[in-house]
């Protein structure tokens, strides 16, 4: 843990911001219950949640942000039913959270586009659309 604590901090560093978009406090408890989680054996969730904290503070990226990839990233099955209602409750609240979702969606089908054997972010996208 006292090694993520210091990734996390040099990378918060390197980003030329004390706290990224939602706070260096707000990913440690994030951290925290993802070693609970190790700790109870879930290595799945754990290493899931670990990933996103670390996607977050290294790209600089929101929880809705995060949440649309997860959404539309390249697995077998759509998305969830609960990604998608997160993703439209949050994006109907504020024009800048609707803009977020609407940015990581068109860079998924550029994306697409791009490399025709990641024809499933396309498709997903459209389905989050």
């Amino acid at each position: 843990p006292n090694a993520c604590i210091l990734a996390l901090e040099l990378l918060s560093k390197k980003n030329g911001s004390p706290g990224t978009k939602q706070g260096l406090p707000r990913i440690m408890n994030e951290l925290t219950k993802a070693f609970g989680k190790l700790k109870q054996g879930d290595y799945g969730g754990a290493l899931k949640q670990v990933q996103q904290q670390v996607k977050k503070v290294a790209l600089d990226m929101t929880d809705l942000e995060v949440v649309v990839e997860e959404a539309t990233n390249l697995e077998p099955w759509g998305p969830h039913g609960k990604l998608l209602s997160r993703i439209a409750k949050e994006a109907g609240q504020s024009e800048e959270n609707f803009r977020e979702v609407m940015g990581v969606l068109v860079d998924r089908i550029s994306c697409a586009w791009k490399k025709p054997k990641h024809w499933r972010m396309a498709y997903k996208s459209l389905l989050v659309l």
